[in-house]
């Protein structure tokens, strides 16, 4: 199978066209939830505190944060554009991460195989998810690619000073982007593919490698220094890994949602998502079988090991270092092993022997994704907390002005969306449920006045507590939902 170069530019043209569209189709549709709006408090910072080592308050290394600092005066244009104009950053840096794993799988393998895994990224609905999403994943994952093209480009040819420093710079912003995008360190593994390296070879990369990690080092020491590593501590089983799999499959966007993830027993949950995980389930077996065959018979070796150590090593990493850690596992930190499964199957697809296993392949991709984006689009119980919602029936509401307002995780999301005359209770979903807490509410509605309280899905289970606390105490005055979020607003019995 040959490409003619001119029909391989229209493609990457198409491929760009496909992602773009994909990408900023509904960009604003859905509310910021809670880690985005922790995103724009983060990129408010004075330019000196996100500059210094330690100065920052994320855990999470500063580069996204400066990036976002450059854009996010865009969101002050108005309302209509506050979400797209936040979210631009990641849109455009998954649209680029098509085109350079296009480059990258045309240079490991060739033109077809490119062109194909570019079709499969533009398409995920797990790539589509982070696009629309004031993180950092998106950036990280186009440098992660960017940064295995360059090195590969320079391992297979002679590489000029000029490469090196590019290449250097590329990995340094990736794992300043995220830590965990120094997983795809040991690519080195690698070597196979263009034969058995001399001696000094591995020397140079050894250095360049060590070159690179004194900057993150001198990021990452100050964090571990404050106690910042041990942030979000929780159980990594699994289910953790399981559901990162999924993801990598369904995008949160059919089946068990971010919301089952986050709840103590999650598996006692999915009898209602039966149909939707024999069907996606089905899929990714189907695409699964079909892919073993080229992959152990007709892919090149090397470039297969390459990929399949690639993948490995940025799947279980991230979870091995939570289990060690006590840290919680997400499968957004896996986030450098999903260009190698999307390349895996490309490279099935493409090296396949019969035309009815390519075509299978690729269907069997191809179909999940429109399904899986459909439900993202227009399906609400995959959306994202609607805090907006929330923050303008609070404004229309003057009797709530003056209100306790007691939350776990929507005081920073309401306060992006103007609502900041509210005497908060500042009471993080971490933190233990306080009798000083509860002497406050206590004291609020003993003296007349309504206490307003506010919970999210995703940590509602965390709200127990001060739920069962409310209940029974005190008289549920009035009820809102919204997708994602509860409003119950209390008065004295």
């Amino acid at each position: 199978m040959t490409v003619d170069p001119k029909k391989l530019l229209w493609l990457a043209v198409a491929l760009f066209l496909i992602a773009a569209l994909l990408r900023f189709y509904r960009i604003a549709n859905q509310s910021l939830w809670i880690d985005e709006v922790w995103s724009l408090s983060q990129a408010r910072l004075d330019w000196q505190v996100l500059l210094s080592p330690g100065g920052y308050t994320d855990i999470h290394p500063p580069v996204y944060y400066l990036c976002l600092k450059c854009v996010a005066p865009l969101a002050d244009v108005g309302p209509a554009f506050f979400e797209a104009a936040l979210r631009m950053l990641s849109v455009v840096s998954s649209t680029l991460a098509v085109l350079a794993l296009v480059w990258l799988g045309t240079i490991v393998f060739d033109r077809p195989t490119g062109v194909l895994g570019g079709l499969f990224l533009a398409v995920s609905a797990f790539s589509i998810w982070y696009a629309q999403e004031v993180r950092m994943y998106s950036l990280a994952l186009l440098l992660v690619i960017l940064q295995l093209a360059l090195a590969v480009r320079i391992k297979k040819a002679k590489a000029s000073l000029g490469a090196w420093v590019l290449l250097y710079c590329v990995s340094v912003a990736a794992g300043l982007t995220h830590w965990y995008s120094v997983f795809v360190w040991p690519f080195l593994v690698g070597y196979p593919l263009w034969g058995a390296p001399a001696r000094r070879i591995v020397l140079r990369w050894l250095g360049f490698f060590l070159a690179v990690s004194i900057p993150l080092a001198l990021y990452l020491i100050p964090k571990i220094a404050q106690g910042r590593g041990g942030e979000m501590s929780g159980t990594s089983d699994l289910k953790n890994l399981m559901f990162t799999l999924w993801s990598f499959w369904t995008g949160y966007s059919a089946g068990p949602s971010v919301l089952e993830l986050h709840t103590p027993e999650p598996f006692a949950l999915m009898q209602r998502f039966i149909p939707s995980i024999l069907l996606m389930g089905s899929s990714a077996a189907l695409v699964t079988v079909l892919a073993a065959s080229p992959l152990l018979r007709t892919v090149p070796r090397s470039q297969a090991v390459w990929l399949v150590t690639w993948f490995l090593l940025a799947l279980v990493g991230p979870f091995l270092l939570a289990r060690l850690t006590g840290r919680v596992h997400n499968a957004r930190y896996s986030f450098a092993a999903f260009p190698a499964a999307v390349l895996l199957i490309a490279a099935a697809a493409r090296y396949a022997p019969k035309t009815w296993q390519r075509a299978g392949i690729c269907a069997g991709y191809l179909l999940p994704q429109i399904l899986c984006l459909a439900n993202y689009y227009w399906n609400p119980y995959y959306w994202r907390e609607d805090f907006r919602s929330v923050a303008g029936y609070l404004e229309e509401h003057p009797e709530s002005q003056g209100a306790l307002l007691s939350s776990s995780v929507a005081q920073d999301a309401l306060a992006a969306y103007g609502v900041i005359d509210w005497e908060w209770e500042d009471y993080p979903h971490w933190r233990p449920w306080s009798e000083e807490l509860r002497d406050r509410m206590a004291g609020h509605l003993s003296g007349g006045q309504e206490l307003w309280h506010l919970t999210a899905d995703r940590w509602r289970t965390k709200e127990q507590a001060i739920t069962r606390y409310l209940i029974q105490n005190f008289l549920l005055l009035q009820q809102r939902r919204w997708h994602g979020v509860e409003l119950n607003i209390y008065g004295s019995p």
